[in-house]
C-alpha cells in the first residue's frame, strides 16, 4: 500500500461517510468507473478492524480524479451518500484547523499510516496526520501533526498518548501552536465556545434584546427570546471594540464576595460593540466576563482570516454545488468588445481597432485582463516596451467605443520623476488613439486641435509630489492633439476619513432615529460625491463631441474605474440595464482590477512573545517572517516636519501635501503591505479569571469601564465602490426613467461586496479570480435570477425612449441627497417590503407627475417631470422602523 508521503496527492480522492461494512474491493469497483486505479486505503480500527468511516483512493492521473469528484460525490453506498473531495489543497487555501495537535519525539520508524490508527481511534479527523518530513532526504523530523473534526476527540487523544511510547520512544502530544499568532495555541476557551445563553444585545435604533448567541463557523446567529434570529457573517464586521466593566474593589475577606446577582450586574457592565461594514452597530452584553473574552476573541478568530479560502464563500460554494452558476459568464471580453464593434472591418471607426492576446499569461501587465483592445497600428513590441512607462504596468488600452467613433481608454500614471523621463511607444499608443477617428487611421501631421483630453482624477498637488517618488504626470509637450485635464478627486485617504466621519455621525444619532443634516453635510461625503460626478461630466461631455478621452489617477483602479464606469453608464443605455450593469462591474472594476477587497480580510501579525516550542514546533507550518517596515515610512516622517514648520496661513496647502504624499509612499509597497487587523488587540485572555477572588488583577479604570486596544487604520481599503454605487444612485434619483434596476439593487450589491459569500469581491484582479473561479459563486448568479427580477425590477423604467440622443445621461453634481437607506444598516435577509414607504411614496410622486403619454414624449421631459416629483418628497431619515431585529437567513 502506498503511504501518504508516497502517493500522488494530485491524483488522489478523500472518500468520506463510508459505512463500517465498506471494503476495499468494493471501492475499488466503484472508482474504477471514474478511471484506472492505483491503490486504494482505507484505515481500520486497530482492535475491530473495522472501517472508520474514511479512505483514499489514488489515481493514475489528476484528471481522473477531478472526474470522480464530479461523478462520484453523493453517490450512495450502503444508503449513505459519499463524501467525495481532492486529497490535496493547495497550502495557500488549508484552513487552520482549531483541533490541531502537535507530536513530537518522533521515532524515525514511525511513518502517517501508523498515526492515523493510533489517533483515528479517539474520533473523526480532519485530515490525515502529517510527518514533518526532509525535503531532499524524505526522511522524518521527529514531529508530526494531527487534527480532528472536533475538540473533545483531540482531547482524548491528548490525555490517553501524551507521554506515551510509540515506536519505541516516549511522545509528546499536545495542541499545535496557530499560525497566525505565534506563541498561542490551539484549544483554547476562546476556540471551543459555539453557545453562549443570556445575552443582551442592542442593535442601533432597536431596543435591547435577551437570548441565545450561537457562534458557526461562518456566521453569528442571534436568537431572541420568541424566536426572531439575526445572522451576521463574520466577514461584515468591520470592526469590534472589546469594554471591559469597571474594576472591582479589591475584598480580603470572604464574606465581602460578590453574590451572584452583583456579579452579573458588574459583567454586564462590559460590552462588546461591533460595527459592521453595512452599517448595522450592535452591542452584546453577558452574564460572565470571561464569556465576554471568549466570544470576543472568538469572533476575532473567525472575522481576520489569514487566507480568503476560510471565507464563506467557499463553503457556500460546496453547499450550491448542483446549483447553475451562470455569473461567471455574464461578461465576457471579446463578446463586449464586438458588441462595440472593436475589429469590425464593415467601414465603421471599430476597423481601427484590434483584440491581442498579448496579456494572455499575465505578463504584459499582471493586474489587466487577458484580452485586451488597442489602437489597430500599434504592435504587441509597442505594448511590451509602453507597459514598463506606466505605474504598475497598466499601459493605455481601450474600456469603451462610443458610436461616434470617439475612445475612452484608461490607464496608470506615468513615470515620468524628476528627470521629465518619456517613452516614445507610449506617445505612440496615445497618438494612434487620436488617430482612430481620422481618415484611413493616420494621425494628422500639425497640433492644429487639442480637443483630445487625458483626464488626471488627482488634485495637481498629488500629481506633482508623485515626481519625487518617480511617477507624476505626462509632459503634454509630448502628446500632440491632446490636452489635459486635473479633476481634483482625493484619494482613498481622503476618502476614507470622510466616510469614518459620516458612520460617527451615523452612530452618534442612531440612538434617537434620526440623521441630522447639519451633521451629515460636516462630513464632506457629499462633496466628494459631486467631485466625481463633475469627472463624469466632463468625460460624457467630450466623448459626446468626438473627442477621445484617456483617464488616469496614480494606479489605474480606483477613481479611474469610478470615472471610466459612470461614464460609460451615462453614454450606453445597455449599461443601465440589470445584466449590463453587471457587465460594466465585471468589466471596469473585476477584470482592469481594483485593489482592497481581500484586505480588509487580512490579519497582521502582532507581535508575541518569544517561544522557543513555538519555534520548534511550528517550523514548519509558520515559515514566513513578520513584515517589514515599509519604505513609504520616511515620506510620513518628511509630512510631518512639514507640519512642524508649516505657518498657519499655509495649513490648507500643507494638508493635501501631507495627504499626497502618503498616498505617494503607500503606492511604493502596497503588494506586500499587510492588512491591520480590524480589531482592537487588548491583554491576553484569562479563561480561568474569577472577578470575585482575582479583581485586584484585572486592568481597568473607574465606573465608567476601560476600553481595550487601538482603533483600526485600514491601509489601503476605502469605501471607493461604495462611492460608486452611491453616484449610480443619485443619477437613478436624477433620470428614474432610465434605469431599469432600483435603488434595492444597488443596496443588495453593496452587501454583497463585504459578505464574502460570493467569489466576485474577494480578489484584487482578474489573474487572482482565475484560481477561484472553479471554488467560488459568481454574485450574479444570485442577482441576476429570475426569481429575483422582480425584486430589483424599476416601475418607472422607460424601455423605448422617443429618442435616442435623450438617452445620454448628464450628471448634474448640484442635485444630489443623502442616501439614507445605504446608511440604515440595509441587510438583503429583512423582509422584501420597505419599511420606511419610501419606495411606494416615490413611485405615486411620480406616477401622478408623468402621464401616461410620457412614453411617447421626449424622455428628458420625463426626467425632468420624475426629478420634479421626486424632490417633492421627503426622504426620511434613519428610523428605529426600519432598524428591526427580525431576520431569517436568506442561505438557509
Amino acid at each position: 500500500m502506498a503511504q501518504k508521503y508516497e502517493r500522488n496527492q494530485e491524483a488522489s480522492v478523500y472518500i468520506g461517510n463510508l459505512d463500517e461494512r465498506v471494503t476495499d474491493e468494493m471501492i475499488w469497483e466503484l472508482m474504477v468507473q471514474a478511471g484506472p486505479v492505483v491503490s486504494i486505503h482505507l484505515p481500520k480500527d486497530r482492535v475491530t478492524q473495522r472501517s472508520q468511516g474514511y479512505g483514499f483512493c489514488e489515481f493514475q492521473s489528476s484528471t481522473d480524479a477531478d472526474y470522480a469528484v464530479k461523478i462520484m460525490n453523493l453517490v450512495k453506498l450502503f444508503g449513505k451518500p459519499l463524501r467525495i473531495n481532492k486529497a490535496s489543497v493547495d497550502r495557500r487555501m488549508q484552513q487552520d484547523v482549531g483541533a490541531k495537535l502537535f507530536i513530537g519525539n518522533l521515532d524515525p520508524s514511525v511513518d502517517e499510516k501508523m498515526l492515523l490508527d493510533t489517533f483515528g481511534v479517539f474520533g473523526q479527523m480532519a485530515q490525515v496526520p502529517r510527518v514533518a518530513r526532509d525535503g531532499i532526504s524524505g526522511n522524518s523530523r521527529g514531529f508530526a501533526f494531527a487534527a480532528f473534526t472536533t475538540f473533545e476527540a483531540a482531547d482524548m487523544a491528548v490525555d490517553a498518548l501524551d507521554g506515551q511510547y510509540l515506536g519505541g520512544k516516549m511522545v509528546s502530544v499536545g495542541y499545535a501552536f496557530k499560525k497566525d499568532a505565534k506563541g498561542e495555541r490551539h484549544g483554547s476557551a476562546a476556540e471551543r465556545v459555539t453557545k453562549v445563553d443570556h445575552v443582551l444585545l442592542k442593535r442601533s435604533g432597536d431596543c435591547e434584546r435577551r437570548g441565545t448567541l450561537h457562534l458557526t463557523a461562518t456566521h453569528m446567529i442571534f436568537t431572541a427570546t420568541g424566536g426572531r434570529e439575526l445572522w451576521l457573517g463574520y466577514p461584515l464586521i468591520h470592526s469590534a471594540l472589546l469594554e471591559r466593566p469597571p474594576r472591582l474593589p479589591s475584598r480580603r475577606s470572604t464574606d465581602e464576595l460578590m453574590s451572584a446577582e452583583e456579579l452579573v450586574a458588574w459583567a454586564q457592565r462590559g460590552s462588546m460593540r461591533i460595527r459592521c461594514h453595512h452599517f448595522v452597530f450592535l452591542t452584546l452584553r453577558f452574564r460572565d466576563v470571561r464569556e465576554l473574552y471568549d466570544v470576543y476573541a472568538s469572533v476575532k478568530r473567525a472575522a481576520c482570516v489569514g487566507n480568503i479560502a476560510r471565507l464563506y464563500a467557499f463553503d457556500y460554494a460546496r453547499s450550491q454545488a448542483d446549483a447553475e452558476d451562470f455569473g461567471w459568464s455574464v461578461y465576457d471580453a471579446q463578446r463586449e468588445l464586438a458588441r462595440m464593434g472593436v475589429g469590425c472591418s464593415d467601414g465603421s471607426r471599430g476597423r481601427f481597432w484590434r483584440v491581442t492576446m498579448a496579456n494572455h499569461a499575465y505578463a504584459l501587465c499582471a493586474t489587466y485582463p487577458a484580452v485586451l483592445a488597442v489602437p489597430a497600428r500599434i504592435s504587441d513590441t509597442t505594448l511590451t516596451y509602453a507597459a514598463a512607462y506606466r505605474s504598475k504596468r497598466r499601459l493605455p488600452v481601450l474600456s469603451y467605443l462610443h458610436k461616434n467613433g470617439a475612445s475612452m481608454t484608461r490607464s496608470s500614471q506615468p513615470m515620468v520623476g524628476l528627470k521629465q523621463a518619456r517613452s516614445v511607444q507610449d506617445e505612440k499608443i496615445v497618438e494612434a488613439i487620436v488617430a482612430t477617428t481620422e481618415e484611413n487611421g493616420v494621425p494628422r501631421r500639425f497640433n492644429s486641435d487639442r480637443s483630445n483630453v487625458i483626464i488626471d482624477a488627482r488634485p495637481t498637488t498629488n500629481a506633482v509630489v508623485n515626481r519625487a517618488v518617480g511617477a507624476g504626470s505626462e509632459n503634454m509637450d509630448h502628446y500632440r492633439h491632446c490636452r489635459k485635464v486635473y479633476l481634483g478627486i482625493d484619494n482613498i485617504h481622503v476618502m476614507r476619513e470622510a466616510l469614518a466621519r459620516l458612520v460617527d455621525a451615523v452612530a452618534a444619532d442612531s440612538e434617537r432615529g434620526v440623521v441630522e443634516r447639519i451633521r451629515a453635510s460636516r462630513t464632506d461625503w457629499l462633496r466628494h460625491i459631486a467631485s466625481i460626478l463633475v469627472g463624469a461630466r466632463t468625460i460624457v461631455e467630450s466623448i459626446g463631441a468626438g473627442s477621445h478621452v484617456l483617464v488616469h489617477c496614480s494606479d489605474g483602479w480606483d477613481r479611474t474605474a469610478q470615472l471610466t464606469s459612470l461614464a460609460q453608464l451615462c453614454l450606453d443605455p445597455f449599461y443601465r440595464t440589470m445584466r449590463g450593469f453587471a457587465v460594466l462591474v465585471e468589466k471596469e472594476w473585476a477584470a482592469f482590477g481594483h485593489q482592497g477587497h481581500p484586505d480588509k480580510f487580512r490579519v497582521s501579525r502582532a507581535p508575541q512573545p518569544n517561544s522557543s516550542d513555538a519555534a520548534d514546533t511550528n517550523e514548519d507550518e509558520n515559515s514566513s517572517s513578520h513584515s517589514e517596515p515599509e519604505p513609504g515610512s520616511d515620506f510620513s516622517l518628511g509630512a510631518a516636519m512639514f507640519s512642524r514648520f508649516a505657518s498657519r496661513a499655509l495649513r490648507g496647502v500643507q494638508s493635501r501635501i501631507s495627504s499626497a504624499i502618503q498616498a505617494a509612499s503607500d503606492n511604493l509597497d502596497d503588494d506586500d503591505a499587510d492588512g491591520i487587523d480590524p480589531f482592537c488587540l487588548y491583554p491576553e485572555l484569562q479563561p480561568g479569571f474569577d472577578p470575585r477572588t482575582d479583581s485586584a488583577q484585572t486592568p481597568g479604570g473607574g465606573g465608567g469601564g476601560f476600553r481595550l486596544g487601538r482603533p483600526k487604520h485600514d491601509h489601503e481599503t476605502s469605501p471607493v465602490f461604495q462611492q460608486f454605487l452611491d453616484c449610480v444612485f443619485q443619477l437613478s434619483v436624477q433620470c428614474p426613467t432610465m434605469f431599469e434596476f432600483n435603488e434595492l439593487f444597488l443596496l443588495d450589491l453593496f452587501y454583497h461586496a463585504h459578505a464574502a459569500q460570493f467569489g466576485s469581491f474577494l480578489c484584487n484582479c482578474a489573474r487572482e479570480r482565475d484560481d477561484i473561479r472553479d471554488k467560488t459563486r459568481s454574485v450574479w448568479s444570485w442577482m441576476l435570477a429570475d426569481e429575483r427580477r422582480h425584486r430589483y425590477a424599476n416601475d418607472l423604467f422607460l424601455k423605448d425612449p422617443a429618442k435616442p440622443h435623450d438617452s445620454v445621461i448628464v450628471p448634474d453634481p448640484a442635485f444630489l441627497q443623502y442616501w439614507s437607506r445605504m446608511f440604515s444598516g440595509h441587510d438583503p435577509t429583512l423582509s422584501l417590503s420597505d419599511p420606511s414607504g419610501r419606495e411606494s411614496d416615490i413611485a405615486r410622486a411620480v406616477s401622478e407627475a408623468i402621464s401616461s403619454s410620457v412614453a411617447e414624449s421626449s424622455s428628458s421631459a420625463a426626467a425632468a417631470a420624475a426629478a420634479a416629483a421626486i424632490s417633492s418628497v421627503a426622504v426620511p431619515s434613519r428610523s428605529a422602523s426600519s432598524s428591526s431585529i427580525s431576520f431569517e437567513n436568506v442561505w438557509a
